[in-house]
């Protein structure tokens, strides 16, 4: 079998899920043990020395910002461990199958974004996130 374009991304896209479900699930095993703050330490302890490396090779270790743009940084930077403390607050007492439906749902709306500004608008875009949250809700019998 010939190794085309989407065949290659078709492998990539579930080789790269298997490891955010393995991460998930070694997380999850963790946090029988420790705390979540801890939870995020040790992946910090993990994953700065990888992104370091990296950085360093695409020689971008050290870049200058102006000034203007520390102000979005700072707002990213609180967005982003909220949003770590948050998810991991909810892995440590969901089960993980709900979890992984729910980020699954959210996937919709990424894949339809487009980073030219052009087609989706704003109020589109929240509608399919507003419904694709609603149908992960749990339903009464």
């Amino acid at each position: 079998m010939k190794l085309t374009d989407n065949v290659f991304g078709a492998i990539f896209m579930a080789v790269s899920m298997l490891s955010f479900i393995g991460n998930d699930a070694l997380m999850k095993f963790l946090f029988q043990t420790i705390s979540v703050e801890q939870g995020i330490f040790m992946r910090g302890l993990v994953s700065v020395p990888l992104l370091a490396v990296i950085a360093y090779f695409r020689k971008s270790l050290f870049i200058r910002i102006d000034w203007r743009n520390w102000r979005v940084i700072l707002v990213r930077a609180f967005a982003e461990l909220a949003s770590t403390m948050l998810f991991l607050t909810a892995l440590a007492h969901m089960p993980l199958a709900n979890i992984t439906a729910i980020l699954q749902s959210c996937l919709d709306l990424r894949l339809t974004d487009d980073p030219t500004g052009e087609g989706f608008e704003y109020y589109r875009r929240l509608c399919c996130l507003s419904v694709s949250n609603i149908r992960t809700l749990p339903r009464r019998r």
